[in-house]
């Protein structure tokens, strides 16, 4: 966001008058088509392996560019390209249209309301909580967004614009404390998760090596009743001997 920010904004005072502004203005040019040949490359690149998405290859060389995706719809893969496209297009408003407040409102009202619909539509990831939270901060985001009307110059009271703001904190808050609650919950259910999981293996070892130690004291009980019997049996063939019952 902030690279787009920067770029967009040296593009409105494109010169090389100086060497400090040819730098600049390199850098910048450098930097937006980047980031568009990546939003072009990752949008190719994933459509074109999608095939080959759930390969554990193909997880380790660049599973981070579909993270969380369902690999088996077209269409969700195409939520990375859609997150890159809605920071350039905001970037775009903010910088393009600074004297057209009411527009860029609009458009970022719609904008976010694409988003939503997207996420609810689509449901990109995997897992029906990773959806339903995505949905949850989309459509904050949203009404977030229908604040910026109060913020404008359609609103001339100061201490209307002032105090209109605490409500948008304390969804900003609630947003935030949500997801971090979300979080801390998910991670102490893994740790626990790990915890049980540990306890189980070292009873499965502590059981395995109960049952091996049973099993060899079965196997030397054997063996000694069978030495046992062999000396028996060597005892009794030397007694008929020794008296003359059977020929050596």
């Amino acid at each position: 966001m902030e690279l787009s920010l920067s770029s967009l904004i040296r593009f409105q005072n494109y010169t090389f008058s100086t060497p400090s502004e040819k730098f600049h203005t390199i850098f910048a040019t450098v930097i937006f088509t980047l980031q568009i040949a990546f939003l072009i490359f990752s949008l190719a690149f994933i459509q074109s392996e999608k095939p080959k998405l759930d390969s554990k290859e193909a997880k380790e060389k660049y599973g981070d560019l579909y993270l969380g995706l369902k690999t088996k719809e077209r269409t969700a893969l195409l939520s990375p390209v859609v997150f890159l496209l809605r920071r350039l297009f905001l970037a775009a408003i903010v910088v393009f249209w600074p004297d057209r407040s009411y527009f860029q409102i609009q458009t970022i009202i719609f904008k976010c309301s694409l988003v939503m619909i997207f996420t609810g539509y689509m449901e990109p990831l995997i897992t029906r909580i990773a959806n339903r939270m995505e949905l949850i901060n989309d459509a904050i985001v949203l009404v977030c967004s229908y604040f910026l009307i109060i913020f404008s110059s359609l609103v001339d009271d100061p201490e209307t614009r002032y105090t209109s703001a605490w409500p948008l904190i304390g969804l900003i808050l609630g947003l935030i404390l949500f997801n971090l609650g979300v979080i801390m919950f998910r991670g102490i259910k893994s740790l626990i998760h790990h915890i049980k999981l540990r306890i189980l293996r070292y009873k499965n070892r502590k059981f395995a090596e109960k049952k091996e130690f049973e099993k060899n004291l079965i196997n030397a009980f054997n063996k000694r009743n069978l030495v046992m019997r062999q000396k028996a049996l060597d005892l009794e063939q030397r007694y008929v001997c020794q008296n003359g019952l059977l020929d050596p």
